[in-house]
């Protein structure tokens, strides 16, 4: 796989900024081969040079190109091309740790692009990622090579700063199933399996059974709401609450079907009289049709009246990295999916929302990626397939991701879909939410 040498050069610089984060500083950071670094450390002085490694080059694409393992460490950091090695030249900085490389092959996805082991639902394995098998899961390690580049220029005297805090806040509800419908015998098995089980009689069945759908248990959205824009007041942080809605109008086997129908309407009105922007929740079959993507959009946009640019998909199924094409050609300008289901963490390796980069071609997108670090799921789901934490665990876990995203001035994305957010379905996370979102508060501050 040959890339075009001017996408290349285009994307390395794209990734110069992107690890930099100062546009003033961004010309003293220069990616190029070593013999070329060695000529112009001659004639200049004040300059970082980055040693391109060669990932780029003719075995790109092939298995040989990925990371050879043990991974070396740079600044104590693993990297996953180059050599650990830096060398001061005339006044300049040599840094031989190919950090434009490693932030690449993290940020695209490019293992996903040649392991192609797949889970039941078509997605890559967490078990089979690099981050989550080297112990980087945790960080986000791409910002780390940023930090360790941003280090570099304080050295050379030059007076870049570091920015703390969260950039922005994400909440985010994937909305499966906004009002149960149950037939007659649902109805039955439903209560009965809670009388026998939990020892109580629910009534919300009976009465969705009858077509009285005001006691709805899937009717979460609006504590969840009022709560995120309570912590945006307090805060003064830039906050969004987005509701991804189901817009397919055909039923699948992981998909419920609910758009269409006449008590959906009032539910959407309700979510953007609460402050919610609505996205997209691209049904599970359409993660491999990209007209269905389309189709899904177009639908979602005649039943709202809104032009819809946000997406995640159901499942946070993506088959192969560079099905996010279906997206940008679709007209979305933001993608939500990038996250594990199995694990909580820095899939993309930063908290920071970046260009999609096609990892085929090297291309620079006009869709923007934000990670999902934390999902409700993931921290409550049962094991092998999640990591079910107990309460203690999960505010644990949770903190250090969010404590991370805070010291590397990040956006937090967490993730809480309205039908696990219950407290009578046995689990705690409401308590988990309302403790994530007291923490926020605790680590900002109260707004002067």
């Amino acid at each position: 796989m040959k890339l075009d040498s001017g996408r290349v050069d285009e994307a390395t610089k794209y990734l110069i900024s992107f690890l930099v984060r100062d546009e003033k500083y961004e010309s003293f950071v220069k990616y190029l081969y070593e013999e070329d670094v060695l000529k112009e450390c001659k004639s200049g002085v004040g300059k970082i040079y980055i040693v391109n490694s060669g990932f780029f080059e003719n075995d790109y694409g092939q298995k040989s190109s990925l990371p050879a393992k043990p991974l070396k460490e740079y600044e104590g950091i693993k990297i996953f091309y180059g050599k650990a090695e830096e060398k001061r030249l005339n006044g300049n900085v040599v840094i031989y740790a190919d950090l434009i490389a490693s932030a690449y092959f993290v940020l695209t996805r490019y293992e996903e692009l040649i392991n192609e082991k797949r889970d039941i639902y078509g997605n890559f394995p967490a078990s089979e990622s690099i981050l989550v098998n080297e112990d980087l899961i945790n960080i986000p390690v791409v910002d780390y090579y940023g930090n360790i580049i941003r280090r570099k220029l304080k050295f050379l005297n030059y007076e870049i700063q570091e920015k703390k805090g969260f950039s922005k806040l994400y909440f985010t509800h994937d909305i499966d199933i906004p009002f149960y419908e149950y037939s007659f015998t649902d109805m039955v098995k439903t209560i009965g399996k809670s009388i026998i089980k939990d020892k109580r009689f629910i009534v919300h069945p009976l009465f969705n059974y009858l077509g009285i759908y005001k006691c709805n248990p899937g009717k979460t959205w609006d504590y969840m709401l009022a709560r995120e824009q309570d912590v945006k007041e307090k805060t003064g942080i830039d906050t969004e609450s987005i509701c991804f809605i189901v817009a397919t109008e055909k039923k699948d086997e992981y998909t419920q079907t609910y758009l269409c129908d006449k008590k959906t309407k009032p539910i959407l009105d309700e979510m953007r009289q609460l402050g919610a922007l609505l996205g997209m929740h691209t049904s599970y079959s359409a993660a491999v049709d990209g007209e269905a993507v389309r189709r899904e959009r177009k639908l979602l946009i005649e039943e709202t009246g809104e032009e819809i640019l946000y997406n995640r998909n159901h499942f946070l199924r993506q088959l192969r990295p560079y099905d996010l094409e279906y997206y940008e050609n679709a007209g979305f300008t933001d993608d939500f999916t990038t996250g594990f289901n199995e694990v909580i963490g820095f899939r993309l390796g930063t908290c920071h929302p970046i260009k999609w980069i096609d990892p085929r071609n090297a291309r620079i997108s006009n869709l923007t990626i934000h990670g999902m670090e934390i999902m409700d799921g993931s921290v409550i789901g049962e094991k092998p397939y999640q990591m079910e934490l107990s309460f203690e665990e999960g505010k644990k876990a949770c903190k250090a991701i969010i404590d991370e995203i805070f010291d590397n001035g990040g956006e937090l994305d967490f993730l809480c879909h309205n039908g696990m957010f219950d407290n009578k379905s046995g689990n705690y996370l409401k308590d988990l939410y309302d403790w994530i979102l007291d923490y926020i508060v605790e680590k900002v501050g109260l707004k002067q």
